[in-house]
Parts: C-alpha cells; structure tokens; sequence
C-alpha cells in the first residue's frame, strides 16, 4: 500500500520540470527502438562479419534488436527519477531480462560450426556425420538454461540454499522418478563416444531394423523401411547386441543347387567349373573368397556349394547382384543339360 501512495504522491505532484523529463524520457525510448537495428549491426560487425545477410541471420543481432527497445525502456525510467521502490522493481525486472537475453545469445550461438566442435568431431572421428555432436550441444544448452534459471530465482530474491535444501529431501523421489531418464542420457553418451553408429547408417536390433535419423537425450530415432519412425531408449540400444549393415565391407552370396542322381561326375565337373569361370569374370565378385564345391550328396542329388563375397553393400544392390549370378548359374545348367533335383522318393512293392 506504501507503494502505491508513494507512486500516487509522485504523479500529484507533476510540474512543467517533470513533465520535460517525460518528453526527454519517451525521446530516449524512440531513439534506441528507432535504431535498434543500425545499434545491433554495428555490435555485431565487432564479430567481423561482413555478409549483410549474414549478420541479420546472426541470433546475436536478432536479439539485440528486442534487447535495445528494453534497455531504452530502463534508461528512460531511470532518467525520471521514479520512487525508489518503482526503481527497485524495474531493476530487478531489467536484471533479469538481461540474464535471459545473454543466455539464450550463449545458447543460440553453440554451433557445429564453432572451432570447440570441430575439434571435437575431429577426435571422435566423427566429421563425416555433423548430427553426432548434436547431443553434446544440447547437454551445454542445457547446463546453461539451468545456471540461467537459478540466478534468476536468486535475483527474484528466493534463498537458494533453501531451495537446494528442499530439493534435497524430495530428492529421493526424484531420482526414482528420474532413473529411466538418467539412463537414456547416459546411454546417449555411450553411443556418442563408442560409435557404434552414426545417424545415416543402417542398423539391426534385436526387434526392429532400419536407418538411424537421429540421436537425443532420451532415444535413438530409426526409420523402418516400412517407412515409419521407432523411438528406441537410449538405455536399451546401447545394452543388447545390434548389427550395423552399413559398415560391412563385403556380403556374402551362398547357395546350395542339388543336381540330379542322373548326372555323370563328368558332368557335374564340368558344370562346376563353367560357374567358377563365371564367377571369376563377374564384375561383383571378389575372387580372393571363391568357394564352388561338389560337398555332399542328398537324397534328392548332387549338391553343389556356392559361396562367394561381393562388392553389393546396400540389400537392393545385393539382390540385384543376387539374382544376376542366379540367372548366370541357371543358364550354364540349361547350357549343360543338367537338371536340378527335386524331392522324391522311390517305392518298391513287393510281389
């Protein structure tokens, strides 16, 4: 009530001197809300940033232009030597607005592209996936919208102390709470320094399969190739066994092809080295692992092994291949006259 007396008292007594301070105030105002941009641009070529477009996009300059209106704002008030109490509420609000503005500028400004991160990248080995220090940064965002919070509960005027003491005793229940999510962040980190994989690759877990698009605090996010997204805690893929096929060098073709009992070894010989000679001629092929070999007989037939590695990483590019050296082996045994076996059984009745 005191307050607001001593603010009623104030405007009563207006004379022709306070209200030339309101002019000069309010001119104050215009003047940083009119040249807020030119103030900014001027601030933020201190950088060295040339680009005239560059320096607009910049998250410096874009706050610094609500920044200056709010600091005309300040000055003006302080220029009409309001009530002390006026002034304390309006300090204390200009305080923490700053506190805000420089936070988010830190945060905003904590880039891939910062020298930091590109060393970082670099160590990790990590430079041909950028999204992989996506984690790092959003954990020192983090850390700094927290600092930011509690100097602004300590600037509202709340005992930090206490408030840390009260957070101690419901600290249990938090932390029960909080498990899973402990958990997952730290199996983010986990992720992130062992890489196991990076966003891009095509990976298999013990349930699901597909290509991870993107790695958070709290989950790995892979598009299945049903096209649909799965959200995998942290904790759980960085626990069980997984197979990434996208760091496979090679991939392996075999395939078992029963002869008929009919055909002479001869044959069979023959046979088995038109595909050899095929093998070794295909462009994806890699011949220092070639294997076609005559290695049982059935009851059906002849089987015939074949187990080669090629150059086809990505599965579309692997059935192509496939189906190629399938076709391949089927003409050869037309060529040859050869029949593949099929199921069969003889009966013998007795007379």
């Amino acid at each position: 009530m005191e307050k607001i007396n001593s603010i009623i008292d104030y405007f009563k007594n207006i004379d022709i001197n306070i209200i030339i301070e309101f002019l000069i105030a309010i001119l104050i105002f215009l003047l940083f809300t009119l040249f807020n941009g030119a103030l900014s641009y001027l601030i933020v070529r201190i950088f060295k940033i040339k680009d005239k477009n560059k320096i607009k996009q910049n998250s410096f300059y874009k706050i610094l232009k609500v920044f200056f209106p709010i600091l005309g704002a300040y000055l003006a008030l302080l220029f009409l030597n309001l009530p002390q109490d006026v002034m304390n509420v309006a300090s204390k609000v200009f305080r923490i607005l700053m506190i805000l503005f420089v936070s988010i500028a830190i945060a905003n400004s904590i880039t891939p592209n910062l020298s930091l991160f590109k060393q970082l990248n670099s160590k990790l080995g990590s430079k041909k996936d950028a999204k992989t220090s996506n984690l790092i940064i959003k954990t020192f965002k983090c850390i700094i919208y927290i600092i930011a919070a509690f100097i602004i509960v300590s600037e509202i005027g709340y005992d930090l102390n206490g408030l840390l003491t009260g957070l101690g005793l419901g600290g249990v229940i938090i932390a029960l709470a909080a498990q899973d999510t402990a958990k997952n962040i730290f199996g983010g980190f986990v992720i992130l320094w062992d890489k196991p994989f990076l966003v891009g690759d095509w990976i298999e877990t013990t349930n699901f399969e597909g290509i991870v698009e993107d790695i958070t605090f709290r989950s790995t996010r892979i598009r299945t190739f049903e096209n649909s997204i799965i959200a995998i805690p942290n904790s759980n893929i960085s626990n069980e066994s997984l197979i990434n096929w996208s760091k496979m060098k090679k991939r392996r073709y075999k395939e078992n092809f029963e002869i008929e009992l009919s055909t002479s070894l001869k044959k069979l010989s023959d046979v088995q080295s038109k595909i050899i000679d095929m093998l070794q001629k295909h462009s994806r092929v890699l011949n220092d692992t070639l294997i076609v070999k005559f290695d049982k007989v059935t009851e059906n037939g002849y089987n015939l092994l074949i187990n080669v590695y090629t150059d086809a990483i990505t599965y579309e590019d692997y059935l192509n291949t496939k189906e190629n050296i399938n076709f391949n082996v089927i003409n050869i045994l037309n060529k040859e006259n050869v029949s593949l076996a099929y199921p069969s059984q003889t009966i013998y009745v007795k007379k």
